[in-house]
């Protein structure tokens, strides 16, 4: 469902082509503030393209990644692209394999 500033697609077995092409547009957005993408089967390259696209994206506030099948490849990456993306104020890593390398940008970051 999608709002203009809120988008959840929870639940929808979202998987590495679909992450892939919502990564695409998560790079060019402006409007969508909210996006809660839990209880999927994204996994660490999923979480890696949408890691890419938060470096770039400045619109979006916050991300649910809550019950998904992220490791800590994917978590490392999500960590990684929080160090150059200051809008991003609340990531739900909820269930994800996080690593203390992963952990450590997000708490550098302030």
């Amino acid at each position: 469902m999608w709002d203009g500033r809120c988008g959840r697609v929870a639940g929808n077995a979202i998987g590495a082509a679909s992450s892939a092409k919502l990564a695409l547009e998560l790079r060019n957005n402006t409007t969508l503030q909210s996006l809660n993408l839990s209880t999927n089967k994204i996994k660490d390259d999923g979480a890696g393209w949408i890691a890419d696209a938060l470096a770039l994206n400045h619109c979006l506030l916050e991300l649910n990644l809550e019950r998904n099948l992220v490791g800590p490849d994917g978590s490392e990456r999500l960590g990684a692209a929080l160090v150059q993306n200051s809008t991003l104020q609340t990531l739900n890593m909820s269930r994800a394999s996080l690593t203390l390398r992963a952990v450590l940008p997000w708490r550098e970051r302030g």
